[in-house]
């Protein structure tokens, strides 16, 4: 050190520069300082106060002597208290369904038709025609036949004809017309009803009658008490009916075999339509 300071001392101008060097001049290079994070509004005042102490604490790392800040503990926030749970309803228990005794429904029992005074026949055949627009003459068959025997027809066709000499009309051939009960074929032949049959035969004499009102003679009293629903009929009875009459005759076979009955019947027709004219 002491050499130095002796040169120096000897050889001022020789080791000063000859200009002045461009040492005093500014550098151009600038010392960024490192910039302080600025605080956003939106943030939390925890984080805000956390970034602060950071800040105080890097300067007081760089400038040693500076006392240190107290840290800021923020208030700790109160969290919302949270709604205590409601308490539901008890769930109410679907009510299970007893079964249900049925009670048994009366049995009701249908309407049986209206017995009839007469009670018909399991099996009846009918031959029927019109004796004039006023008469008309049933006659109850034995069984079941095609047509009437040729003897039978022969005394009903003789019959018919003095009749309608007697009502002043000229004879005419005669047509019989055949009703079976029950019927062969059809819904009517299930059917049991004495009712209906007694309807079924009813109907097939008033559409003979071209569906008006006559007087009739039944061949046959037991079957004509049947057919007007008159127990108390006998032979050569008569039920008036209105200006018509219903006249009850001995049947085809007591006609045949006893001639007596035959002028009976006779004369009980000619009785009767001269009170008809």
């Amino acid at each position: 050190m002491s050499a130095l300071v002796l040169a120096q001392a000897l050889f001022k101008k020789a080791w000063l520069p000859s200009k002045d060097l461009p040492l005093a001049k500014k550098s151009r290079l600038k010392v960024v300082e490192p910039q302080k994070p600025a605080l956003s509004q939106h943030q939390e005042p925890a984080q805000r106060l956390q970034q602060l102490n950071q800040l105080v604490g890097n300067q007081g790392a760089s400038n040693s002597p500076a006392p240190q800040r107290p840290q800021i503990t923020p208030p700790a926030q109160s969290m919302p208290a949270r709604p205590a749970p409601q308490a539901q309803p008890p769930q109410q228990q679907p009510q299970q369904m007893q079964p249900v005794s049925e009670q048994p429904k009366p049995v009701v029992e249908p309407k049986k038709a209206p017995s009839l005074a007469v009670s018909a026949p399991e099996q009846f055949h009918v031959a029927a025609t019109m004796m004039n627009e006023h008469w008309g003459v049933v006659v109850s068959l034995p069984q079941r036949h095609a047509g009437l025997q040729g003897m039978d027809y022969v005394m009903l066709s003789k019959l018919i004809a003095a009749f309608q000499k007697l009502c002043g009309q000229a004879p005419s051939q005669v047509e019989f017309d055949f009703f079976h009960w029950p019927p062969k074929r059809g819904i009517a032949a299930a059917l049991n009803d004495e009712t209906f049959s007694l309807n079924a035969l009813k109907g097939f004499l008033h559409k003979m009658a071209h569906r008006k009102q006559c007087s009739w003679v039944m061949l046959d009293e037991k079957f004509a008490q049947f057919c007007f629903q008159k127990p108390e009929l006998k032979a050569f009875s008569v039920i008036p009916r209105g200006q018509h009459v219903l006249l009850a005759s001995p049947s085809l076979t007591q006609l045949q075999s006893q001639p007596e009955l035959k002028k009976e019947l006779w004369s009980k027709l000619q009785e009767l339509a001269k009170q008809s004219s």
